[in-house]
């Protein structure tokens, strides 16, 4: 049995039936979801920032941000890491205001649309996003911001909540898509380059594409709800603590 087959530099698949089929559910099905549910998050490096560092760091990061895989991924990491590192403000500073600056660089973040993203497997950029909500939640925040700070985060909920509602689905992807009805020698799975039929061959390669976009649409929608039920949970612990 043929494997799959490896990812392009573009993140797309060589066609082939039943493998390519399989490669994509294996890459957003429940095991994936579990193995990015428990992946650390980016490691913060460097001493904390001072206000201005954060303002300065905060503008050049958001000129990182582009609907495209890459750039993505380097704002939400970057991001992260500069939330982390300015968490907490150095002896002398104005904790609400440095924190009201943390406020908008993670809301900035937290209104990227990932679902723009098109060149690339989005899982891990919704949960590089949903980490920076979460640690907005976790942040030791002035009583006086802890309003803002929660209906920040009750509003990328509601709309990472639309997002996941947003991906219609008909039906379950199967394991190995079978070839048009009077293919000679039809096997579910089997390589469309087999089929010398051009007209059959052709209908067969776009049943692979459609299978293969069910699968992700299917794995998308079940990776936001679990990450949208994490992050309730988070935020709700961190507000029934500081009450």
């Amino acid at each position: 049995m043929r494997g799959p087959q490896p990812q392009r530099s573009d993140g797309g698949y060589e066609l082939r039936g039943g493998a390519m089929t399989r490669a994509i559910q294996s890459g957003i099905g429940p095991s994936c979801i579990a193995l990015l549910l428990s992946m650390p998050v980016f490691a913060a490096q460097g001493p904390a920032l001072d206000l201005a560092s954060i303002r300065t760091q905060a503008a050049v990061i958001e000129k990182q941000w582009k609907a495209r895989a890459p750039d993505a991924r380097t704002y939400f990491a970057s991001i992260y890491a500069l939330l982390a590192k300015s968490a907490t403000p150095p002896s002398g500073e104005q904790p609400p205001e440095r924190y009201r600056q943390i406020l908008r660089v993670a809301n900035d973040a937290l209104t990227k649309n990932v679902a723009a993203v098109a060149d690339w497997n989005r899982l891990p950029l919704y949960k590089a996003q949903t980490d920076i909500a979460m640690e907005l939640c976790t942040l030791a925040t002035p009583a006086a911001l802890r309003k803002a700070y929660a209906q920040a985060s009750s509003t990328y909920v509601a709309s990472l909540t639309a997002a996941a509602a947003a991906i219609h689905t008909e039906g379950q992807p199967s394991l190995n898509v079978s070839p048009p009805e009077g293919t000679p020698n039809a096997v579910a799975g089997m390589d469309p380059a087999a089929i010398k039929d051009p007209k059959a061959r052709a209908a067969y390669e776009a049943s692979i594409r459609a299978n293969a976009q069910l699968s992700a649409a299917v794995g998308e929608r079940m990776y936001l709800q679990q990450r949208i039920a994490t992050l309730r949970s988070v935020c709700k612990q961190t507000t029934n603590e500081t009450h």
